[in-house]
């Protein structure tokens, strides 16, 4: 039967597979750069399911930040000022991202300044 149908519509059969692999390929991308992500941002603490991630380079972006995750939900912390820059996390969350923030600023901050 499958013989058949390749007799039939050669070119609509390669269709399907051409759309199966770009399929797979635009999903294999997505994971890719998700694991990727999660390599360049390593994971520096967890607590009650949330996740603070950061990245240092000499050339990232101002100001100095981390990034949380929790469930769905991501941010961005400034750790200067220890606020939201960006992103949303429930109300518990949030406060307990910012006294954490607020317990390692001293640490991140000389750490941040010794970068040439």
């Amino acid at each position: 039967m499958s013989a058949l149908i390749i007799a039939q519509s050669p070119r609509r059969l390669m269709g399907v597979f051409f759309g199966f692999g770009l399929a797979l390929t635009l999903t294999m991308t997505s994971c890719l750069l998700k694991r990727l992500q999660e390599v360049a941002l390593p994971t520096i603490s967890m607590f009650y399911g949330i996740i603070i991630r950061m990245y240092f380079a000499p050339g990232e972006h101002p100001p100095p930040h981390f990034h949380v995750y929790h469930a769905e939900y991501s941010g961005t912390v400034d750790i200067g000022t220890c606020e939201m820059i960006e992103g949303n996390l429930p109300r518990k969350q949030i406060k307990l991202v910012l006294a954490w923030a607020e317990l390692h600023q001293e640490a991140a901050i000389p750490d941040l300044a010794r970068t040439p």
